[in-house]
């Protein structure tokens, strides 16, 4: 059973068990989760600050209110909630421009992290190799991301309302889509313009584009685009970004969406299949109810 909790600048909390209107929506490539929902109230004279969304004792929704409009009709109050998911707070903050010296996770979360109110990280404490600069202009977000890419780490994600996951680790659920699901619509989009057929790669040595790296899949699609690549005189370019390049094609180039009644709010990157389609990680979450009724669209790659 799902139901809603906002509090208000001073602290104080009002549920709310059911919603006129709601939806979610989550995509793997925006750190916040998005929500837009209504509310049917007697009086509204408070100003809200935080949403969180329950699914019976688990939060499937936290974060900060971007916008409350009150409407006053003749059947009562509405309540207008529009919010971005934790991950807000650290992309509307600027963080202080400074240089690191091999700089760890557990610095990196006390400084530009734990001061907004998240209380813990999933994953190693790594250190970077090396320094790394934070420019004018730079989101908490943007330093965070940017410590992951330069250890090698994913991409960090938050989990749980108020945790920050630098793991890499995918939900050990599996989700079965079948009939009983009551499917309303499935569709199988392919990206050809996404995948890469050849890269051309300039090592270390400074000769040529003597290294080739082919794409089997783009063969068998008769696909012809190429790439190049120089690693001799690029500090951050290395010769194995010719196969993540590669690799980022191909796994863009297959997505499939379903659409289905009813509430299913998992996190992304669970493992879904849909019996007789296909199978994948999930990528992007929709999630609405009106007076119609619920319905969820996963996708897939």
């Amino acid at each position: 059973m799902i139901y809603y909790v906002l509090t208000d600048t001073n602290g104080k909390t009002v549920r709310f068990k059911n919603a006129v209107s709601v939806g979610i929506d989550r995509d793997i490539e925006t750190p916040a989760d998005a929500l837009e929902a209504v509310f049917a109230c007697d009086v509204c004279d408070r100003d809200f600050a935080y949403i969180q969304v329950f699914d019976g004792n688990e939060t499937v929704f936290w974060g900060l209110v971007d916008e409350q409009v009150e409407s006053k009709t003749s059947s009562g109050v509405l309540l207008e909630i529009s919010a971005r998911g934790g991950a807000a707070l650290l992309l509307d903050n600027e963080a202080m421009p400074q240089t690191y010296n091999l700089p760890n996770m557990d610095e990196i979360f006390n400084r530009h992290i734990k001061p907004y109110g998240f209380e813990g990280y999933i994953g190693e404490n790594t250190v970077l190799n090396g320094e790394m600069t934070v420019s004018k202009g730079t989101s908490e977000w943007e330093v965070l991301e940017t410590f992951a890419e330069c250890c090698g780490l994913p991409t960090p994600k938050i989990v749980c309302g108020k945790m920050v996951d630098i793991s890499g680790e995918k939900p050990d659920k599996t989700v079965v889509l079948s009939r009983k699901n009551r499917i309303i619509s499935i569709k199988k989009i392919k990206k050809r313009c996404e995948i890469i057929s050849k890269v051309y790669c300039r090592g270390r040595s400074g000769a040529g584009y003597e290294i080739e790296k082919d794409n089997p899949l783009a063969l068998a699609l008769g696909i012809t685009r190429k790439r190049y690549i120089n690693a001799a005189d690029t500090v951050t370019a290395s010769v194995s970004d010719s196969e993540k390049l590669i690799e980022e094609g191909n796994n863009t180039y297959l997505r499939i969406e379903a659409e289905f009644q009813g509430q299913l709010l998992c996190p992304l990157g669970t493992a879904v299949i849909i019996s007789g389609v296909g199978k994948g990680s999930l990528l992007e979450l929709t999630y609405q109810k009106d007076m119609s009724g619920e319905t969820t669209r996963f996708v897939i790659g």
